[in-house]
């Protein structure tokens, strides 16, 4: 069963997820090239989804819906519930990924992905403009034992809020911290 769950599901779920990411990064790119080229007045919207991207993520939806409804003790679970978080985040629909990601973290805290949600849902704090909870919540990643990638984004997204609450000296500190220790 755990391998129908896969193949039939779980696997299209992340197929399409895929796809969508990269339409998206392809669509920041041209986007980044036209501002380059019009000028200023035409920024690129990273927030702004396009309808083949939408398409994608509501499929990707509806695969990992499938997995938490017909194999909710396969070990996909997790992977479904990190899938669904990052669609809902990318369709702006922050509500529905908060609770898919918290889902995560608390039902299955020993799961790989557990630490990426985390900064996800700090992310998605921000969106929700709940930056007291985002910042706490990148503070307490910066100060974990995480992958230095993951890290390396917190102090970015806390250099940003930090920016957003004016605070521009620990804005530096962040966006500088981030600088010299991220490898792109």
């Amino acid at each position: 069963i755990s391998g129908c769950a896969y193949y039939n599901t779980f696997f299209n779920a992340k197929k399409y997820f895929n796809e969508a990411e990269k339409e998206r990064k392809k669509r920041l790119e041209q986007e980044e090239k036209r501002y380059k080229t019009q000028g200023k007045d035409q920024k690129r919207n990273p927030n702004r989804i396009s309808s083949g991207e939408m398409k994608k993520y509501n499929e990707s939806i509806k695969k990992a819906s499938k997995v938490l409804e017909l194999y909710p003790n396969s070990k996909y679970v997790d992977d479904a519930l990190f899938l669904l978080g990052k669609c809902f985040f990318r369709k702006l629909e922050y509500q529905k990924a908060q609770r898919k990601f918290l889902e995560l973290i608390q039902n299955f805290p020993e799961s790989k992905f557990v630490l990426e949600a985390r900064l996800w849902l700090a992310k998605t704090y921000i969106e929700l403009k709940n930056y007291d909870i985002a910042e706490k919540t990148l503070q307490e990643l910066i100060n974990s034992n995480v992958k230095s990638k993951i890290i390396d984004e917190a102090r970015f997204l806390l250099g940003g809020l930090f920016k957003h609450k004016n605070d521009y000296i620990r804005a530096i500190s962040e966006y500088e911290t981030a600088a010299k220790r991220a490898k792109d």
